[in-house]
């Protein structure tokens, strides 16, 4: 009844393991490992043909939606923080109250001159 008992040894080589060798010579007979280079040069040889075309279907940046805008102090001192703006969100003029280091109070920035790029 049933197929005779086999010695364990025998799994292992039906499975290609050896009890001899470790396992990096295992991965050396079935082709992987370290010093296996043939198939990456293989498989740059069969995309040689498309690599021009990679270089052609690259898109171009956006324009960015940001613009640099200056914030000058109220205070009359000329010191100035730089930020960004999205013109198409926010129309109106930027004001923010912030930390002016000349008069050493916060006081109020408004926007005085956008940069396009």
């Amino acid at each position: 009844p049933g197929p005779p008992p086999q010695p364990a040894n025998s799994v292992l080589r039906r499975r290609g393991h050896s009890q001899e060798h470790g396992s990096r010579e295992r991965g050396r007979e079935r082709g992987r490992g370290r010093g296996n280079r043939t198939d990456r040069a293989a498989n740059e040889r069969k995309m040689a043909p498309f690599a021009a075309s990679r270089i052609v279907m690259m898109a171009a940046k956006k324009k960015p939606t940001s613009i640099p805008v200056k914030l000058l102090s109220t205070a009359g001192t000329g010191f100035f923080y730089m930020t960004r703006k999205n013109p198409r969100q926010i129309q109106r003029k930027l004001e923010y109250r912030k930390y002016d280091p000349v008069v050493q109070q916060h006081v109020m920035f408004a926007e005085t001159k956008s940069y396009k790029r």
